[in-house]
């Protein structure tokens, strides 16, 4: 399912937010973690992909990593890239792309927040049962997330346009509100606990300047 800005927004406050925020009982164990985006890519003159990965950090409690809980990713962009009065921009999860073991753990949807042009959210989803959950492993880049696109469409026509030639898209991971970017993890007993520290990364992204039509 695909988004724009120009669509009416639903507001993010949910209750998968809340549960973000929720600890039931305090961990002698906590996960902590990153979250990068990588391999950034210029697919077509209007269309830009890359990955988001999550990888474990806590070697010592998690040798083999942690169990995915769920995480929502707030991704910022710079506003430049298009002509807005006659472009929008369309994010979406691109099918397949997830690594997560466990399918109802794959996010489905992004969403532009509310009041911004330049942010959107990879939305969360619900845990599941401890059995069933995604290992997210220390290794290289850890585990793929999902793979996002976005593409440049006209406004009046919905047909693809261009990037604004030599502007960069400056992708970002935020830590702001509405939409914070959080990771949370599983423990054996099925509780749900948010990861501590969650690092934020785009050092790896080539960031290349974009070409036009």
């Amino acid at each position: 399912m695909k988004a724009n800005y120009r669509l009416s927004l639903l507001m993010i406050i949910s209750p998968v937010v809340s549960l973000l925020m929720m600890v039931t009982t305090a961990s002698a164990q906590t996960a902590s973690c990153e979250v990068l985006l990588i391999n950034d890519t210029q697919t077509a003159p209007g269309q830009i992909e890359f990955d988001i990965c999550v990888r474990s950090t806590n070697h010592d409690d998690f040798p083999a990593g942690f169990l995915y809980g769920h995480g929502q990713y707030r991704i910022e962009f710079n506003p430049s890239i298009i002509n807005h009065e006659r472009d929008l921009i369309e994010v979406e999860v691109l099918k397949g792309s997830s690594e997560l073991k466990c399918i109802d753990q794959q996010p489905l949807h992004c969403s532009f927040l509310p009041d911004t042009i330049s942010a959107f959210l990879v939305r969360a989803r619900f845990p599941v049962k401890p059995e069933l959950a995604s290992l997210i492993p220390a290794e290289n880049n850890g585990t793929r997330i999902a793979r996002i696109s976005m593409k440049v469409v006209s406004i009046t026509e919905k047909t693809p346009s261009f990037f604004n030639q030599g502007t960069t898209a400056d992708l970002r991971l935020s830590d702001q509100n509405p939409g914070t970017t959080a990771v949370s993890f599983m423990e054996k007993s099925g509780t749900v606990a948010v990861c501590k520290p969650v690092e934020l990364s785009g050092a790896s992204l080539s960031n290349k300047p974009l070409h036009g039509q």
